[in-house]
């Protein structure tokens, strides 16, 4: 199976990467395409869609991940002094995706591994 993912920023790239070979088995392979938030995002999904409508084989699995946007998430970056995509690589590479307890993260997780059953 292969996965591509639209995400709004780098520093979800950034997090992906250490995430999704925790998530997929090897066997999978994956792309991702951060954009310069939500609105570029949004604004070219429709376009993107539909190139991939002409180029649609079987294994492809298009992830379009947008989030919450709420204060307190983002007030989480910026204490630390470092920059957003550091924290985001640096939290990620020791996150355990079997026992992270977010509701919204296990959902993420349980769809991925759905689409490969």
């Amino acid at each position: 199976m292969h996965f591509e993912f639209f995400v709004e920023e780098v520093s979800t790239e950034a997090a992906l990467l250490n995430l999704i070979p925790k998530i997929l088995e090897v066997e999978h392979t994956f792309a991702i395409h951060p954009f310069q938030g939500k609105p570029d995002l949004l604004a070219n999904l429709p376009a993107r869609l539909r190139a991939y409508g002409a180029w649609n084989p079987d294994n492809l699995r298009i992830v379009v991940l947008i989030d919450e946007d709420r204060e307190d998430c983002k007030a989480l970056y910026y204490p630390t002094g470092m920059p957003k995509i550091e924290v985001s690589r640096s939290v990620s590479r020791h996150m355990d995706v079997e026992r992270n307890r977010s509701h919204s993260f296990q959902i993420f997780v349980n769809g991925l591994r759905a689409c490969i059953v």
